[in-house]
C-alpha cells in the first residue's frame, strides 16, 4: 500500500510538472495559476502543495525537467554531422509551432525573466548556457570540417542562430505559419554553409 501510495505521488509530480510545461509554452509563466494547472489535472488545488510548496518550486522542477529532456535529446543527435544537428535544432522549433503554436519553455521564462525569483533565474542561466555551449560545439565542429564558414567565430555564429530561431517561432506564431521555420531553417544553413569551402 505504502509504494503503491509513492508511485501514485510520484506519478503526479510528473504530471503535474508535464502539464505545468504546456502551460508555460501556451500562456506564459504568468498565465497560469495552481488553481490552473489543478483543474488540468483533474485534482484539488491543495494537493499540488504535497508536491511543491510555491509556484517558483513547481517553477524550478519545470526548468529542471526540461534541462534534463534536452540533454537527452541531444544525446540521440551524437552521431549526427553538425548541419543536421542544427536542422534538428530548427524542427524542435517547428513542433512547437505546430502543437498548438507553443513557445520554446526558455523563450516563455525569458519573457518575464525581471518578474521571476533569483533562484529560478538561475536555473534558466544554467539551462541557456548548457543550450548554447551545444550549439557552440556544433559550430565549432562545422568549421573544422569545413562545413561552415569560418570569417565568423562560433560564437557569433550562435548569437546569429538562436536570434533567428526564436525570431522565426515568433513569427510562426503570430502569423499561425509553422513553415516560416523551416523557411528559416534553410536560410541559416545556407548563410553557414556560404564560403565554407577554401
Amino acid at each position: 500500500m505504502v509504494e503503491t501510495r509513492m508511485a501514485l505521488e510520484v506519478g503526479t509530480k510528473q504530471k503535474a510538472i508535464r502539464e505545468a510545461h504546456l502551460l508555460l509554452q501556451k500562456y506564459g509563466w504568468s498565465g497560469f495559476s495552481f488553481q490552473d494547472l489543478a483543474e488540468v489535472l483533474g485534482i484539488k488545488k491543495p494537493s499540488l502543495y504535497a508536491h511543491f510548496d510555491s509556484k517558483e518550486a513547481l517553477g524550478i522542477d519545470v526548468v529542471d525537467n526540461y534541462r534534463v529532456s534536452f540533454s537527452n535529446w541531444v544525446e540521440t543527435l551524437s552521431e549526427m554531422d553538425p548541419d543536421q544537428r542544427l536542422s534538428a535544432f530548427f524542427d524542435m522549433f517547428y513542433k512547437f509551432s505546430q502543437k498548438g503554436a507553443l513557445y520554446c519553455p526558455l523563450s516563455s521564462f525569458a519573457a518575464e525573466l525581471h518578474s521571476l525569483p533569483p533562484a529560478m533565474k538561475k536555473k534558466l542561466k544554467h539551462t541557456y548556457d548548457m543550450q548554447t555551449a551545444w550549439l557552440r560545439k556544433i559550430m565549432v565542429d562545422g568549421q573544422a570540417q569545413d562545413m561552415f564558414r569560418k570569417d565568423i567565430s562560433a560564437d557569433e555564429l550562435v548569437d546569429y542562430t538562436i536570434s533567428i530561431a526564436i525570431g522565426s517561432l515568433f513569427t510562426a506564431r503570430i502569423t499561425s505559419d509553422p513553415e516560416k521555420i523551416k523557411s528559416m531553417k534553410s536560410k541559416v544553413l545556407l548563410f553557414l554553409k556560404s564560403g565554407a569551402l577554401p
